[in-house]
């Protein structure tokens, strides 16, 4: 026994080395996007925002009017209502009533075979005439300088597709503490770039993905990603094998979005995006929680171990506390859930893992109040394990 011990907890002092070079490296490429400040004669294209909301009442309104308080010319906000079944439908209404830069669209049914979200991206892009395309979420909150200094960035670096990284505001101690199990590759995502990743490799999110509608109309387009669940790295990945030059900058102090609000919530998403980046295998959902358990937890565990080698546990630690509060405090978030992230990792782990293995198992995925069969979202999977930065 103690031979095992040593050799997992070896590994776990591995990968959080492997975890903090990773963070540094990362860290050091990353560029803000609010270093960046267009000229007073920077001529600026139109630019349509589509944002894809589902029951989305108690954070669209928000969100919507911070994008209409951009200060850049000649956009316009496509506001698609997905079959929402609370306020969601009025609000944006109440909006294109006040606001003639804002069009309202209500999705009363979905499309066989179509994920909601990607046809509720779909509709919006019928409606947009930007020669700039920006998918953003119905709860992302904008400063007022974001758009004209993406859109600044991007045109002038010749980009076909920007992601940026928001600022993650605090959901609270529990929810800061479990956030923290998925912080490495959230501080990747802010410092990608096509022209040092491999050809099949991309990063999008969500929050902020912009792409030049030219450079958009060489890809299949959305029919491609109808099926896709993780629809924003799918985005970015049809936009690398179309050829579009692409990058993603942090956000800080121009994003901000609170993921997830409750653990059920967190739940439900990360689930849902872990099965499908696992490829709806069972099995590697629980070889990825059991390495993730031995990396993030087991150390911590094995303070109470009668026998355990107590130095190298101490370092190992150190070593993975470390590296969380130092990506906390780069990021602007809490440093003192971070202590307890080891902890928030196991429950949120185990929750995740629950979540993944119940669809797996019944051979349903239910999202945004639709089931769709796992064996027909295998076939449309276009975002793969090897499309990872």
């Amino acid at each position: 026994m103690p031979g095992l011990l040593d050799i997992l907890l070896a590994f776990s002092g591995l990968s959080s080395a492997v975890q903090f070079y990773f963070a540094v490296s990362s860290a050091r490429r990353t560029k803000f996007l609010e270093d960046y400040k267009p000229p007073p004669d920077f001529k600026f294209p139109s630019l349509s925002i589509i944002t894809p909301a589902r029951d989305e009442a108690d954070t669209v309104l928000e969100a919507s009017l911070s994008k209409l308080a951009c200060e850049y010319p000649g956009f316009e906000l496509i506001l698609a209502d997905d079959r929402s079944v609370d306020g969601t439908g009025g609000i944006i209404d109440s909006l294109a009533l006040k606001d003639k830069r804002v069009k309202a669209i209500h999705i009363k049914t979905l499309p066989e075979n179509w994920l909601g979200k990607v046809n509720a991206l779909q509709e919006g892009l019928k409606a947009a005439s930007g020669e700039w395309l920006l998918f953003s979420d119905a709860d992302v909150v904008f400063a007022p300088d974001t758009l004209k200094k993406a859109v600044f960035y991007a045109e002038t670096n010749c980009l076909g597709h920007l992601a940026l990284m928001p600022e993650l505001v605090p959901g609270g101690f529990a929810m800061d503490a479990i956030f923290n199990a998925g912080v490495l590759p959230m501080a990747r995502w802010a410092s990608w770039n096509s022209e040092t990743a491999g050809p099949a490799q991309a990063v999008g999110i969500g929050a902020f993905n912009l792409v030049k509608r030219s450079e958009f109309l060489k890809t299949p387009g959305f029919e491609w990603l109808k099926l896709e669940i993780i629809d924003d790295m799918g985005l970015a990945l049809m936009m690398r094998l179309s050829g579009a030059k692409g990058a993603s900058l942090s956000g800080r102090g121009l994003l901000k979005l609170r993921l997830y609000k409750t653990l059920a919530e967190a739940a439900r998403g990360a689930g849902k995006s872990a099965l499908s980046a696992a490829e709806f295998n069972l099995a590697l959902s629980g070889l990825a929680v059991a390495l993730l358990l031995i990396s993030e937890v087991l150390p911590f565990l094995l303070w109470f171990y009668p026998g355990a080698p107590i130095a190298a546990v101490f370092a190992v630690c150190a070593l993975k506390l470390s590296f969380y509060s130092y990506f906390s405090a780069r990021n602007r978030r809490p440093v003192l859930p971070a202590l307890l992230a080891p902890f928030g990792a196991a429950v949120g782990i185990l929750v995740m893992f629950k979540y993944a293995a119940s669809n797996a198992m019944s051979g349903n995925v239910s999202w945004r109040g639709t089931s769709y069969p796992v064996s027909l979202l295998k076939v449309h999977k276009r975002f793969h394990l090897e499309n990872f930065y």
